[in-house]
């Protein structure tokens, strides 16, 4: 039992003397390597960034060392906006010197203390791959409340609201001029123009059956009369239509055509007719070219 004992105890002083030398090594070797951290300010507004880096200096070239393990910070009321790290190297009186930056671009998420939590940095010697690390120290950045917008809000919205009235109102000005001045803006035909285009009408629907043309063509040609020269056939005695329609403006030559051809009319439209084929196609034709010259 007493050997036991005494074993234990040797084990026990060899892992204690071996965790001090470890200890004193890895001092050493701390004191190849250094950490330094900085912000660029103590106090921001919400609206504001904050710089936050961190530098890790050793003597000696940039593959002394490798940094294999990302960093991985724990911040409060901050998040990472952007993040950049860079190697640079620098003489100083005849010995190389590396820096290896890591740079943060802090935006606020709240108001009050900011923390940004001490940041463990392992690495890895390789000369003999012996790890170490190195630790940051803790820092802290005053957030200020954010600045109420509601006046400039409400400003934006009273002006949005406006230039929307404006719209409004512009567009419905231009809706009501515009059919306004579809109504009244209508093609005018000459009593002559007019004629032609109901006569062609009187075709159509005539087709080769004479009464039904001459029918429709006494009324439409009736029309004309009154709305060209103010003669209302059913008013003036036929035989005295030719001084009439002389009287309104017309030549005795044209008055006389347009009788010939209502009392033709007058006769076809009651009397039983059988015509040639054709015959309603070359009567409309022989109109047609008489008003065409007038």
């Amino acid at each position: 039992m007493i050997m036991i004992k005494e074993k234990l105890t040797k084990n026990f002083a060899k892992m204690i003397a071996t965790l001090a030398l470890i200890f004193l090594f890895a001092q050493g070797i701390s004191a190849e390597i250094s950490v330094s951290q900085s912000l660029t300010e103590s106090e921001i507004a919400f609206e504001d960034t904050v710089q936050f880096e961190i530098i890790v200096e050793w003597q000696g070239s940039q593959m002394s060392y490798l940094f294999n393990k990302p960093l991985t910070p724990f911040i409060d009321r901050l998040k990472i906006g952007k993040f950049s790290s860079s190697v640079s190297s620098q003489m100083r009186d005849g010995v190389e010197y590396t820096l290896k930056r890591y740079n943060y671009s802090l935006i606020p998420t709240s108001a009050g203390l900011g923390l940004i939590d001490s940041i463990y940095i392992n690495y890895l010697k390789r000369t003999d791959s012996l790890p170490g690390v190195v630790v940051t120290e803790p820092m802290k950045v005053l957030i200020a409340n954010p600045v109420a917008k509601i006046k400039e809000d409400e400003e934006i919205h009273e002006w949005l609201l406006f230039g929307v009235a404006l719209i409004v109102i512009f567009g419905i000005i231009f809706l009501f001029r515009w059919k306004t001045n579809s109504q009244s803006v209508e093609i005018q035909l000459s009593p002559q123009e007019q004629f032609l285009s109901e006569l062609e009408q009187v075709k159509r629907e005539a087709s080769s059956d004479m009464k039904t043309f001459q029918t429709q063509f006494y009324a439409t040609l009736s029309k004309f009369l009154v709305t060209a020269y103010n003669v209302n056939v059913s008013l003036v005695n036929i035989d005295n239509l030719i001084d009439e329609l002389s009287k309104a403006g017309m030549s005795i030559a044209e008055a006389e055509q347009i009788m010939k051809w209502l009392k033709q009319a007058e006769v076809d439209k009651y009397a039983p007719i059988d015509h040639a084929p054709g015959a309603v196609v070359r009567l409309e034709s022989e109109i047609r070219t008489f008003f065409e010259k007038q």
